[in-house]
């Protein structure tokens, strides 16, 4: 499954991003900065850089779930 992690820097983000890749699910996140998109980038995980909601809105395409604490 295609899930997207809103907030993947943050509390629930941290905890979720890597059960879910230990999962086999692909997983997408948004981020602000380039230094954290290469850190999901080395744990597998696509990281999108943006803000939300317009990076939310790009991230969005074709992902099967989203998580977010919103």
């Amino acid at each position: 499954m295609k899930i997207l992690v809103v907030g993947a820097t943050g509390v629930l983000g941290r905890q979720v991003t890597p059960r879910l890749r230990e999962r086999g699910h692909e997983v997408r996140v948004v981020v602000r900065k380039t230094e954290q998109a290469d850190k999901f980038r080395r744990l597998g995980v696509e990281a999108v850089l943006g803000a939300v909601p317009g990076g939310v809105v790009v991230a969005c395409a074709s992902a099967d779930a989203t998580v977010s604490r919103r």
